[in-house]
């Protein structure tokens, strides 16, 4: 696991008085979900990519639009992320971001270290047919767009940088025209940054202009991050043409719920409603906007009454007075589930919907509506379903530190399984053993531990799915728990983990620390994780499951492989040890191969004895070690070379 040893090494500096520690995601898994989704839609149908016409001026994109691709009816490439999650403070609802992901959602190289800098995300725009050189063009066609360094994921680091570039038909070459080295952000400064950038070379006044955005950055995962928002082109611009028509929403909606963006419909009661809706509204003018909008519910095909729309308001400019939001919608006017009688439905759904009366500005449509969506089904969820970085909890290698979030039944219950979402990886760390467990309350933090399974669960780094959450299930399957606040979560077995802590999703856009607690020393501590920039807030994506007679889907009780061992050391830099588990066969016969990051087989030994494989001729990296016995069972573990 490269980028955790990465993140451990460069906060080493901390690790004593910081057992909680914010890392980096090394996989997209938004994008992995898509691409695979798209790539077999591709197959199936035989879908055959049409040719790119060429535009005409304006060019507008605010990256309101759904993602996770660039619109294709602006856009040649994929390999940026379009998002509403990673950005702070944005000019308008989503924007690009540029990572050291590709398009599939995985590093352009597993193997580079950390502090390889290479070409990574392109953003380049479909053909424009400019306006031939000469009257006022040369004067009036004006390029400008929106950055910001880091947002909520990993700063570029000072070798990094983003560029912009333009392509000269007639030459068919590409032409730097900007650029911004990386640099860590001095907080509170999460602004975005103009830039604007007069187009005078005629060589750029010619039919196919192109322009795009790339970034230089590690190859190896989802880090030094940027943002761009607000990219416009067109004519009779000038200087001050800075100023856009646009009141837009910047954020997601908030849930209906005052605690929980989700919780089981059986658990569902009128108090747990939020007090008040608002939304966060950004007047993009430099005058105050008079608007109106409207606020609705729906559940089903059904319009919960009232809809909500307030009077109209002025909306002040963003730079003088900031966010605008309307006044909040009262109590949402949803049924509780004490109204539908007997508890045999067991999910519900309704939709917030809020949006702007007759808005009209550069923007439409896109960054004028935005929508919640409240699901109740049978667990609870302080997360948003999407981790932007990733959680890893250490302690000394001779205590077995705990974890665990504060969560309140309102009804006799029973638990059934706590799901887990893992940082997604290469392979599985099938060694990493925790025991799920849950206290009971004292006094608003965790008292007795009153259930512990016997049986160590291993982590489940899946794969090829949207934010899929291992789903494990509580060996006592009849564990019922009266009202009132309760605490799940496991014990981290540092037997098996030893320096490898495990790594879970972390979604920075909720705060649920005051409801976390952390054992790496034999008292309980409320959470305080730090990252590369001290403290950090957000929610670790652990989610208790409830109910009777329900399927429980996802990936359930990952297992123990049949061929377990372990790599060690690891980082090896002359030779490497496999540490062989037991095994229930007397002289178990194991065969070992060696590949590297493409798949290529470097060495096999058919009859292996846990010989040290020699490190000293192989190129710095990652590598794959995979053990087979004679059953055709087999695990594979990754090895990093430094030398």
């Amino acid at each position: 696991m490269r980028k955790v040893l990465f993140w451990i090494v460069l906060l080493g500096s901390v690790r004593l008085s910081a057992q909680e520690i914010i890392g980096s995601l090394q996989t997209n898994p938004v994008i992995i979900q898509h691409y695979n989704q798209h790539y077999n839609n591709i197959i199936k149908h035989h879908i055959v990519p049409q040719p790119i016409p060429n535009d005409t001026l304006p060019f507008l994109d605010d990256f309101s639009r759904p993602g996770p691709y660039p619109d294709s009816s602006k856009w040649i490439d994929k390999s940026v992320f379009i998002n509403r999650t990673f950005a702070i403070a944005p000019p308008s609802i989503g924007v690009a971001t540029f990572d050291g992901l590709d398009s599939t959602g995985y590093p352009y190289d597993f193997s580079a270290s950390p502090t390889t800098v290479a070409p990574a995300d392109y953003l380049t725009s479909r053909p424009i047919n400019m306006p031939a050189a000469g009257g006022d063009y040369d004067s009036s066609v004006f390029f400008s767009f929106y950055y910001q360094a880091q947002g909520n994921g990993i700063y570029p680091k000072t070798d990094d940088s983003l560029v912009l570039e333009f392509y000269a038909p007639n030459s068919r070459t590409w032409n730097w025209i900007w650029s911004v080295p990386g640099y860590q952000p001095v907080f509170p400064d999460t602004g975005f940054h103009l830039v604007m950038i007069h187009i005078k070379d005629t060589a750029f006044f010619q039919t196919g202009f192109q322009f795009r955005f790339r970034n230089y950055a590690c190859p190896c995962g989802n880090v030094d991050h940027w943002n761009i928002d607000y990219v416009y082109l067109n004519k009779s611009r000038n200087y001050n043409d800075t100023v856009f028509q646009d009141i837009a929403f910047v954020y997601n909606p908030s849930p209906l719920l005052k605690n929980y963006h989700q919780m089981p419909w059986r658990q569902f009661i009128r108090s747990e409603l939020a007090d008040t809706l608002s939304t966060f509204i950004r007047n993009n003018n430099t005058s105050a906007v008079n608007r109106t909008y409207t606020y609705q519910i729906d559940s089903g095909s059904t319009t919960l009454s009232p809809i909500w729309t307030p009077s109209a308001s002025n909306l002040f400019p963003f730079d003088t007075s900031g966010y605008c939001p309307y006044k909040p919608f009262a109590r949402p006017p949803m049924v509780d589930s004490s109204s539908i009688g007997p508890v045999f439905k067991d999910t519900a759904e309704f939709v917030w919907t809020s949006y702007f009366n007759n808005n009209s500005g550069d923007f439409d449509y896109y960054n004028d509506t935005v929508r919640y969506y409240q699901r109740f089904t049978d667990y609870y969820a302080y997360d948003d379903g999407t981790a932007e970085q990733a959680y890893f909890l250490q302690s000394e290698p001779t205590f077995d530190p705990s974890f665990c979030m504060q969560f309140k039944l309102n009804a006799v219950d029973t638990i059934r399984a706590i799901e887990l979402f893992f940082n997604p990886v290469v392979t599985n760390a099938t060694l990493f053993g925790f025991r799920l467990a849950v206290w009971n309350d004292k006094g608003g933090m965790p008292g007795t531990q009153i259930y512990t399974d016997t049986i160590l669960e291993y982590p489940d780094y899946v794969q090829g799915t949207f934010n899929q959450f291992a789903v494990y299930r509580m060996r006592d399957t009849a564990f019922v728990l009266q009202p009132g606040y309760w605490y799940f979560g496991f014990t981290q077995d540092n037997s098996t983990t030893n320096e490898n802590p495990l790594n879970i999703g972390f979604d920075v856009n909720t705060n649920s620390n005051s409801k976390t607690w952390v054992n790496v020393d034999g008292s309980w501590q409320q959470s305080d994780p730090t990252g590369p920039n001290g403290p950090v807030t957000g929610t670790v994506m652990l989610r208790p499951l409830f109910g009777v007679n329900r399927s429980l889907t996802g990936i359930q009780n990952p297992k123990k492989p049949a061929v377990n061992f372990a790599v060690y050391p690891n980082p090896a830099s002359t030779s490497a040890n496999l540490i062989l588990s037991s095994s229930n066969e007397s002289n178990p016969t194991y065969s070992m191969s060696l590949l590297d990051t493409y798949g290529n087989l470097l060495l096999t030994i058919n009859n292996y004895k846990a010989t040290p494989i020699d490190c000293s001729s192989l190129a710095e990296g990652v590598y794959f070690i995979r053990l087979s016995d004679q059953k055709f069972n087999s695990s594979v573990k990754r090895l990093v070379v430094i030398h």
